[in-house]
């Protein structure tokens, strides 16, 4: 070979190599991520903007650490595979790591877990000889400091809080062995006693929960009760402030009004005493009762007339409804004057009558004056219920008292004439005369459906 040609093609060689070398040299530094370039094993330069940067290949080497990503290292236990959308993650306990002793002298397994983010790269990768297994000396270093300070009850129990406790004591002694990280979280993920004495510290667990529910429960109904037993307290005051001012005003207005009516009472005893007897009777008197009866004697005379209350007076008659009537024979004039101007209030009574065309059973309905006190009566309801025992469940039975005022009201609703009365879906079937058995449920199969 000719020494020219020789040449050229070594040249060419060179060229190649030199273009290759260059070539190779170039590297990219992404958003996130610092380079830090080693000439001979020393760093010589640290590139922390993202874009393209060359080094001198063979002389140089590059190592990148990305500031942005959050690193999880795992104490306790390791993950053995990650989980799955069809298959959960496989764990496995790194018992020398794990067991722990409190500071009331009791064995725990504590698994933890802590994520950390590189912010220098430069004092992360040169400071120690080996910023993983430091990290994780470091964090066992504060972490069994604070078990140790812990009841077996509080290792348990307190775990969101010993993590809470760890990360600021962790984030220190890794900023004074000047790692370049910072620590994003600390998580106690599982702690448990040995197996031996497991259910007993279950049980334990069990009564402080239940424990703090029922303190929880007791908060709670508290915060309920006091305030409306304030508030009642509050207006029982009031009220009674109330009462005690309508009484105080009563009274004076009494003793002014007493002395009015004494001062007129000197001056003509014999009137003042007949205008305070009938201001009296006026106001406790049954002014209808007397209304009643004036107009009787009016319609009838005096002669050859008897009233006497019998044992069937309407809902619970007061005494003053007789001494009313009494009032009335003796004084008729003066209760003439008393009633001069009154108008008996109305009844304002409201009863709703079934609808008898929509009931799926007869309805047998037993009006009486009061079936305990008035002989006729008990014997039509006794009958009605010698009928309804015979059809059971068949129909329906209910007595209505002229001793109760919706019972009047009712009565006055379905226009009933004379007591005591059966009506059966609302039609009057038996009008004070007691019905045999027979022709009573004979009555009744009319109306079965």
């Amino acid at each position: 070979m000719k020494p020219g040609r020789l040449k050229g093609i070594l040249a060419l060689v060179i060229v190649a190599l030199v273009v290759i070398v260059a070539v190779s040299g170039f590297y990219r530094v992404d958003q996130g991520e610092e380079a830090l370039v080693l000439t001979f094993g020393k760093m010589t330069k640290h590139e922390v903007n993202a874009g393209l940067y060359w080094h001198v290949p063979l002389a140089q080497s590059v190592q990148k650490v990305s500031t942005t990503k959050v690193h999880t290292m795992e104490y306790g236990y390791r993950t053995t595979q990650a989980g799955s959308a069809t298959q959960s993650a496989q764990y496995a306990d790194v018992t020398e790591e794990a067991i722990m002793i409190t500071g009331d002298s009791n064995i725990v397994q504590v698994e933890a877990m802590y994520q950390y983010v590189v912010n220098d790269a430069e004092a992360f990768l040169f400071q120690v000889d080996d910023p993983y297994g430091t990290l994780q000396l470091a964090f066992e270093t504060v972490l069994r400091r604070n078990i140790q300070n812990k009841t077996v009850d509080d290792a348990l129990l307190k775990k969101q809080t010993i993590g809470i406790e760890v990360q600021p004591e962790f984030q220190q002694v890794v900023n004074e062995y000047r790692l370049g990280v910072t620590i994003k979280k600390v998580e106690i993920q599982n702690t448990t006693v040995p197996q031996e004495v497991e259910a007993a510290f279950q049980d334990v667990i069990n009564a402080m929960n239940e424990k703090t529910q029922r303190l929880e429960e007791a908060e709670r109904y508290e915060n309920e009760v006091l305030p409306a037993a304030r508030a009642d307290a509050y207006q029982m005051v009031q009220e009674a402030e109330g009462y005690k001012a309508e009484k105080v005003a009563q009274a004076t207005g009494d003793v002014a009004n007493f002395q009015e009516v004494y001062s007129k009472y000197i001056l003509s005893p014999a009137i003042t005493r007949q205008r305070l007897f009938i201001e009296t009777m006026e106001r406790i008197l049954e002014k209808a009762n007397m209304k009643y009866v004036v107009e009787l004697i009016d319609a009838l005379g005096r002669h050859n007339i008897c009233i006497a209350p019998g044992c069937d007076m309407p809902y619970d008659v007061p005494p003053e409804n007789t001494i009313a009537v009494q009032q009335a024979i003796r004084e008729t004039e003066s209760v003439r004057e008393m009633i001069r101007n009154y108008e008996a209030p109305e009844d304002d009574t409201t009863v709703e009558l079934p609808d008898y065309a929509a009931l799926e059973k007869p309805l047998i309905e037993v009006f009486t004056l009061d079936s305990a006190t008035c002989a006729a009566c008990t014997y039509m309801l006794g009958a009605a219920m010698q009928c309804g025992e015979a059809f059971g469940d068949k129909v329906d039975l209910v007595e209505y008292k002229f001793t109760e005022k919706e019972s009047i009201a009712r009565v006055r609703k379905m226009g009933v004439k004379h007591l005591p009365s059966i009506y059966i879906n609302g039609e009057l079937k038996f009008s004070s005369i007691i019905p045999s058995h027979k022709k009573l449920c004979e009555a009744v199969k009319e109306y079965l459906r």
